[in-house]
């Protein structure tokens, strides 16, 4: 028998009073606990100028329109029946598309940030990522504890959103990311390796892109909680699609939420180690939780 509106509606409802009470709960903790206690914060400091940061996003957007072209105009070169067989696996090859594309983001960010110099690299990467090893799994476990303290809210604001999508009857579908891991499942080894991507690869791409140059960069003018607001803005409507449709609703709201947190612990580590962190962390939760479910 389907569930009735008001079944689903009340779980929807439930979900989103656990959630709200654990997060205050969480919140609580981590405020008694002094964690929202940001460390003291130089606005000179910061090294990272307009040109820097409009080269990386320049970097990014044009990696994304190239590499894509350029495997296509690869492809067209095959003979027709080579064409023909990847015409029926093109959600795979799509995959594989979009994971050369990620590789050779995380390649060339990399090569970036190493050529330049060492104040803006230091600003970057924040002081406390020159620590040593040991200091740096520290601060990825920060952010991992970041999770535990803001994943709460992260859910109460979505399905918040979820209810009014649900009760108003709104068409939404998922965020494109989730469907792109969908079409991953039916092979094993590219579900794997889109997984491993999508925790390791994406944060360490959004991260540098977000915080480290674009937040520290908006920090100069706004200081750091008008740096982490405005970041979080861009970082949350930076994945609006159309095709998700009412489905931005939720979205949007709860990486928005994400982000606010992102930013935080960025400052507060002086790491983008940290914020990789909690980004993967997120990330590899929710591939779980899906997998789990059976998608």
């Amino acid at each position: 028998m389907n569930p009735t509106f008001q079944q689903v509606l009340e779980e929807h409802l439930t979900v989103f009073l656990f959630a709200l009470f654990l997060s205050l709960i969480t919140c609580f903790i981590a405020w008694y606990k002094h964690f929202f206690k940001l460390p003291a914060f130089d606005k000179k400091s910061i090294k990272v100028t307009l040109v820097q940061v409009l080269l990386i996003f320049l970097i990014y957007f044009g990696l994304s329109i190239a590499v894509p072209f350029v495997i296509i105009q690869i492809l067209k070169t095959f003979p027709s029946g080579v064409k023909q067989e990847l015409s029926l696996e093109v959600d795979a090859v799509r995959a594989w598309v979009n994971l050369i594309l990620m590789a050779a983001l995380l390649i060339v960010f990399f090569i970036y940030v190493a050529k330049l110099n060492q104040e803006s690299k230091r600003t970057v990467l924040g002081e406390r990522s020159y620590g040593g090893v040991s200091q740096n799994i520290g601060n990825v476990g920060m952010g991992v504890l970041t999770f535990l303290i803001s994943f709460p809210l992260v859910l109460a604001v979505s399905q918040a959103f979820s209810i009014l999508i649900f009760y108003f009857d709104l068409s939404g579908h998922e965020q494109v990311a989730v469907r792109f891991l969908k079409s991953t499942m039916e092979n094993p080894v590219l579900f794997a390796i889109t997984s491993l991507f999508i925790v390791i690869v994406v944060p360490t791409i959004e991260e540098l892109l977000f915080r480290g140059f674009l937040q520290n960069w908006l920090a100069r003018f706004f200081g750091r909680g008008g740096a982490v607001f405005l970041t979080a803005l861009i970082f949350s409507g930076f994945h609006f699609s159309l095709s998700q449709q009412w489905g931005n609703l939720e979205i949007i709201p709860s990486l928005f939420t994400l982000a606010l947190f992102l930013g935080f612990i960025y400052f507060r580590q002086k790491s983008i180690y940290s914020s990789i962190g909690l980004h993967a962390t997120f990330n590899g939760v929710n591939i779980f939780l899906m997998s789990q479910a059976g998608l």
